[in-house]
């Protein structure tokens, strides 16, 4: 998949967010962009990803390229389920082809790549974005050298250009060809190099590599530990809208054995980091409401975080908000919405998840249903699972809802030991 993102904007806004929304949806639409940067990374207001969609595609819709671009990097980034845009393939083609418009190009090969909002096309993709870095756009040299990484898995080749990206003042070019280095992939390993990449892309407002900054500087890869500098990259990534950043520097003030221990301020930054489409941040601002850590309990508060998480696909919010729902915790007791809680968070790779919606099937109290169960156990084994392993062996030891198969029963208990159940060690054979 692409990683392709759109700059931040580098000026201050000349307008409040919000009077500039409102001129975006009266039908200025030049403003529209502008009005779904600032709701999308926070510059000024809450950051409201959903409101931030609305606006860019709006100005799509009347062709205005800035705001395709806009619209392009949140369906690329994956920032919630959002709906593909109807105009924003054929403005940015358009723009690509006619104008030889380079942001055009990269966003426009990178939503081709990967078929977002449009048929896969990973030729004509490969052409766009590398018609893009051919005119100067280091985005576009960019998303060439991910796609030679990820796609065509030569690592040599992708770090030249992640250094030309890097060079052309892409921080994120300078993180990737960090990453290499920090790895030894495709490059000899260097964690010195590595850090010093990081702190360029970060000083070219990387969020990405303030990020990764951070993580190093705080473990002391690639040099001394430096707790306080750790936090400030933490922090600077989190002000350019990256939530691992502010989860990052909320950690340092939550949580077991913390020395500098401030859950208010630690809320503080996992709201933001949730608001800014990072699953994890939602769970754990969700823990700190359920448990009235660092403010006010608030069960309902929580309930919708974990909802919020599950939404950005992390199958543990679902989880949580499927244990929210069979306790009746922030909502009215619903065994029907934790199952469907449970069935996302299976579908997002959630073990736990497959699990719990397998032993509500086998032991529903109204409508057991042990052929959904089995289901359930299966794809939690499939996760390496023990205890959805032990169960769906005893189903093929019985026959429940399935052939009797004593084999594939000792294999399944073998798996479900191997993985640590003790209860599945004494079945095996």
């Amino acid at each position: 998949m692409m990683l392709w993102m759109p700059l931040l904007a580098t000026l201050a806004l000349a307008a409040p967010p919000d009077k500039n929304a409102a001129k975006c949806e009266a039908g200025k639409t030049k403003l529209c962009a502008t009005a779904a940067r600032a709701y999308l990374y926070g510059e000024q207001v809450t950051p409201d990803l959903p409101r931030a969609f609305a606006l860019a595609e709006k100005g799509c819709a009347e062709r205005d390229l800035d705001s395709c671009v806009e619209v392009a990097g949140m369906l690329l980034g994956h920032r919630g389920r959002w709906e593909p845009a109807s105009e924003v393939i054929a403005v940015l083609t358009d723009a690509c082809r006619d104008d030889e418009q380079a942001v055009a190009c990269s966003a426009g090969g990178a939503l081709l790549f990967d078929g977002v909002s449009t048929p896969e096309d990973t030729d004509a993709g490969m052409a766009m974005m590398q018609q893009a870095c051919d005119l100067g756009d280091a985005s576009g040299c960019y998303n060439v050298a991910i796609n030679l990484r990820n796609d065509v898995g030569d690592s040599i080749a992708a770090n030249v250009i992640f250094e030309q990206a890097c060079d052309m003042g892409d921080g994120d070019g300078c993180s990737e060809l960090g990453f290499a280095y920090s790895q030894g992939e495709g490059v000899e390993q260097d964690k010195k190099r590595a850090r010093a990449l990081y702190n360029e892309g970060c000083g070219k407002d990387s969020a990405w590599a303030c990020k990764n900054l951070g993580v190093v500087l705080l473990n002391g890869i690639g040099g001394d530990v430096d707790i306080d500098a750790a936090k400030a990259k933490f922090q600077q990534a989190c002000d350019l809208g990256e939530g691992r950043g502010c989860t990052g520097h909320a950690e340092f003030y939550y949580g077991e054995g913390i020395e500098e221990l401030d859950e208010p301020l630690a809320r503080t930054l996992l709201k933001r980091s949730c608001a800014l489409g990072y699953g994890h941040g939602c769970i754990e601002y969700g823990v700190l409401l359920e448990h009235g850590r660092g403010g006010d309990k608030d069960e309902a508060g929580s309930l919708e975080m974990y909802t919020a998480a599950c939404e950005l696909l992390d199958g543990r919010g679902c989880l949580y908000a499927g244990y929210a729902y069979a306790n009746g915790r922030g909502a009215s007791e619903s065994i029907a919405k934790a199952l469907e809680m449970y069935d996302a968070g299976c579908d997002a790779g959630e073990a736990e998840a497959c699990f719990k919606a397998g032993a509500n099937w086998e032991y529903h109290e109204t409508s057991a249903d042990n052929t959904k169960a089995r289901t359930y156990y299966s794809a939690g084994c499939y996760l390496d699972h023990a205890v959805a392993c032990l169960n769906l062996g005893v189903f093929y030891d019985n026959g429940t809802s399935v052939n009797r198969d004593l084999g594939a029963a000792q294999a399944l208990f073998e798996k479900a030991c191997r993985e640590g159940s003790a209860k599945a060690c004494t079945y095996v054979e």
